[in-house]
This record gives C-alpha cells, sequence and structure tokens, in this order.
C-alpha cells in the first residue's frame, strides 16, 4: 500500500523529475555498496600498510645490528661467566655480613627461550653466543644481603639478568638467598 502511493507520486510528476529520482536513488544506492564494499577493504589495506611498515622497521634495525660482521651491537655488555663468578666472590668479600653456602655456574641453551618468531634474529646474533646462569646461595642478614644485591646490580649494570631470587627466613634475623643471575659471553 505504501508502495503504490510512492509509486503514483513519481508517476504524477513530469519526466525530469522521474528521471532525477531515479538518477538520485541510483547515486545512493551506489554510495550505500561503495561504503560497504570497500570500506572493509581500505581497513585490511591499511592494517597490512602498518604491519609492512612494522616489519621493515625490524629488518632495520637487524641489518644495523649486522652491519659489522664481526662485532655484535650488545658485544659491550658481554661478561663471561667466570669473570662474573669473581666479581660476584669479590663482593662477597667486600660483605662481611654474609656467608657464601654455594656458588654454581650452569650453561643455558639460548634456543629453548626464544620466541618462534625471534628465531632468525637468535641465529643472527646468537652465533658466537653463549649463557650461562651463575646460581649463587647466601645466609646472612637482611640488610646485608640487600647491600650485597644493590652492589651486584651497581657493578654489573646492563651485562647481566637477574632470572630468580628467592628470599627466605632460616632463623631470625638470618636468612638464606638463593640467587639465579644470567650473563651472556663469547
Amino acid at each position: 500500500m505504501m508502495y503504490k502511493k510512492v509509486a503514483d507520486t513519481i508517476n504524477s510528476k513530469s519526466q525530469l523529475v522521474r528521471l532525477l529520482t531515479v538518477l538520485f536513488g541510483s547515486v545512493i544506492i551506489t554510495f550505500v555498496w561503495y561504503q560497504f564494499s570497500f570500506s572493509s577493504i581500505s581497513a585490511g589495506k591499511e592494517n597490512v600498510l602498518s604491519r609492512h611498515e612494522d616489519l621493515q622497521k625490524n629488518i632495520n634495525t637487524i641489518e644495523n645490528m649486522t652491519s659489522n660482521s664481526d662485532r655484535l651491537l650488545y658485544e659491550s655488555h658481554m661478561v663471561s661467566a667466570d669473570d662474573f663468578a669473581a666479581l660476584l666472590k669479590s663482593l662477597l668479600q667486600d660483605n662481611s655480613e654474609l656467608e657464601l653456602i654455594s656458588l654454581k655456574k650452569q650453561p643455558v641453551d639460548l634456543k629453548k627461550d626464544v620466541d618462534d618468531s625471534l628465531k632468525g634474529l637468535h641465529d643472527v646474533l646468537g652465533q658466537d653466543v653463549v649463557a650461562t646462569d651463575v646460581e649463587l646461595t647466601l645466609r646472612g642478614d637482611y640488610f646485608g644481603v640487600m647491600k650485597y644485591l644493590k652492589s651486584v646490580e651497581e657493578s654489573s649494570a646492563e651485562s647481566v639478568y637477574w632470572q630468580k631470587l628467592t628470599y627466605s627466613v632460616v632463623d631470625y634475623p638470618t636468612a638464606e638467598v638463593a640467587l639465579v643471575l644470567r650473563t651472556i659471553g663469547r
């Protein structure tokens, strides 16, 4: 019924008005079709372009890191496990409030810890790199432990990565601290 009224109204108009109405309706239908069809394609294209830019930045970063084929960018942050163990012992000698219970070195397979998306990066950077976990167990009071941990942090700066710290009170105020530090070297 509503359709019939609209059709009668349009048919009662002149041929020019009917032609303009059809033209205007076609433009509206085309515009709506374009919005629904191409806006999702445009959004997908923008997403792909954004991802491409991110990947290009990553590629440029890797190329910059490996521009000197015989040196790694992070070479200045590497320290051997033996040197690091000696550093930990010397810092412990400066702190008379602590007792060394154990000091062990454990090699780490870096490839197990690497995310799948970074395996290519690891292959480039990790060719001559060796990681070692240094496990250290100490006994002493809270303030002695805090002083020692602060000295380890200050002396090792960016060359050591903290993996694990376990603090347990054995007999108050004496505590036992298990510390695992990772060092990267050649």
